[in-house]
């Protein structure tokens, strides 16, 4: 069953060949933080949560598996091999660079916190798997919930969303397409290419139809963004670029 918490998920989906090759070698120092902590997640911990501003970058209650995700762009589908407690053990992670970075270098600076703190090491395979390709459509014509978003704006107070029986609302504010196929992946269980060729920052609220008793999620998620927000997720098979874990090792906390 798709659940509210799985449709609304902001975790986690798939990168272009170039990007996570370049994101994985490239050859030239990547920025830091200027001081990093690490502690293992309270009790009291509740979901996984985390902020970014003023220099400062932070994420409680987090697996290395979802700062990996984060620090490369990739979704879960994306990741493979590396020991049980990557995807169990939960981190509270803070990193201070000083001031603001643009979201690439702060990803940057979370893939050096990888590499010094957790000693990760990552290559890049191409494997044969079924997935998504998130598309604009040809007549350039969106649907009537996808809207171009303006950081800087006043927020306006959302506008009711009437829920259908057996829906679950999918939103999402301010976000890239890359960021809306990685949401998507999550829903489908499968990677999700974005080629919608859509630039900027977009926010949706959309309701997506549960499933049935082994109903396939994908089907749903498709009609729902093709009739809400005008995109088209169609299935295919292909190659794509993974990261293979290649060695890692529990964090030094402080």
């Amino acid at each position: 069953m798709l659940h509210k918490r799985t449709m609304m998920a902001g975790v986690v989906v798939v990168s272009a060949l170039a990007l996570v090759a370049t994101a994985v070698a490239a050859q030239e120092p990547k920025p830091r933080f200027t001081s990093v902590t690490i502690t293992g997640a309270g009790a009291d911990s509740k979901a996984p949560s985390g902020t970014l501003g003023t220099g400062v970058f932070r994420r409680q209650n987090v697996t290395l598996a979802v700062l990996v995700q984060f620090a490369y762009e990739i979704s879960g589908f994306e990741l493979i091999g590396g020991p049980d407690w990557m995807r169990a053990d939960r981190f509270d992670v803070t990193g201070s660079a000083g001031r603001i970075g643009s979201g690439a270098e702060v990803r940057q600076m979370v893939q050096s916190l990888l590499e010094d703190r957790f000693a990760l090491k990552l290559r890049t395979e191409v494997r044969d798997m079924s997935y998504y390709v998130l598309r604009a459509p040809s007549d350039g014509h969106l649907g009537p919930r996808l809207q171009p978003c303006d950081p800087s704006a006043q927020p306006s107070a959302p506008v009711p969303l009437p829920l259908p029986p057996d829906a679950v609302p999918m939103t999402a504010t301010c976000v890239s397409m890359p960021e809306i196929a990685r949401r998507a992946s999550t829903a489908v269980a499968a990677p999700v290419v974005d080629r919608s060729d859509l630039t900027g920052l977009w926010s949706y609220r959309i309701t997506v139809q549960q499933p049935k008793a082994s109903e396939p999620v994908g089907p749903l998620l498709a009609s729902a963004f093709r009739e809400q927000l005008g995109l088209d997720l169609q299935p295919t098979k292909g190659s794509l670029p993974v990261l293979v874990v290649q060695s890692v090792a529990r964090p030094r906390v402080n």
